[in-house]
């Protein structure tokens, strides 16, 4: 994974921690409105509702500091895990919400995936399952080694086998 993935990762994760300080404490105030686009009446009803939408948007930043700091293969599958649900927000809050969140919240997880799925060398190397018995904490299993025949042993007389 490129160092480039991490960089992108870590802008939505700063996405997300302002997502949570506009929701859970800024909604009622000018400076929410005005990001959102509410009246100060509006505002005021949803706060409690703004707030929980803040809370679940902190979840996501948690675990994408959690998967910035983590390694090996628990780092790569919580990046990507949490860079899904990311993108999952924000199409389904571009769909119902605004197209604005496709490209605050979808665009920079979608990148941030596809980052995460290209070698950090740019090569790519075709998908290939793990032989048997392999992986992580597990040394592969080798078969014992056949000793070597010589020509002609084991062959019946005259050349007949």
């Amino acid at each position: 994974m490129s160092i480039a993935a991490n960089v992108v990762i870590g802008l939505v994760l700063v996405i997300h921690l302002y997502i949570v300080v506009l929701e859970m404490v800024l909604w009622t105030r000018p400076r929410g409105r005005a990001v959102f686009g509410t009246t100060p009446e509006y505002a005021e009803a949803t706060k409690t509702l703004a707030a929980n939408q803040g809370l679940y948007n902190g979840f996501l930043a948690a675990g994408l500091i959690w998967a910035l700091l983590a390694d090996g293969a628990t780092a790569y599958q919580a990046k990507l895990f949490f860079l899904g649900c990311v993108l999952a927000a924000g199409l389904y809050g571009g769909a119902t919400v605004g197209r604005r969140i496709l490209f605050v919240q979808a665009a920079p997880a979608a990148v941030g995936l596809s980052w995460c799925c290209w070698p950090a060398d740019g090569r790519h190397r075709p998908a290939r399952a793990p032989a048997p018995g392999t992986g992580p904490h597990r040394p592969a299993l080798r078969r014992a080694a056949r000793p070597r025949q010589l020509a002609g042993a084991g062959r019946a007389p005259g050349g007949l086998s």
